[in-house]
């Protein structure tokens, strides 16, 4: 067998925590993982909405629509 796993990094629910502190009353992550990977980080990091198995193309997409809905702000390392 081989097992590959991203691990949550030591300071990303402190983030969350802090985005919240500042105002930010909604928090969504997307990703291209597949939603079981991507349900268990959000989980733990507490962010409120995940969108998994997407493509760089969906995700931009998600993200003009997200902008019609109000303010958007995104942090990551892209659309890629």
């Amino acid at each position: 067998y081989i097992a590959v796993a991203d691990a949550l990094r030591a300071n990303a629910a402190e983030m969350v925590e802090q985005l919240r502190a500042n105002g930010i009353k909604h928090i969504v992550m997307m990703t291209g993982d597949n939603h079981a990977a991507a349900d268990y980080i959000a989980g733990q990091a507490g962010i409120d909405e995940v969108y998994a198995d997407l493509l760089p193309e969906q995700k931009l997409e998600l993200v003009k629509e997200l902008r019609e809905q109000g303010n958007v702000a995104m942090i990551g390392d892209g659309v890629n």
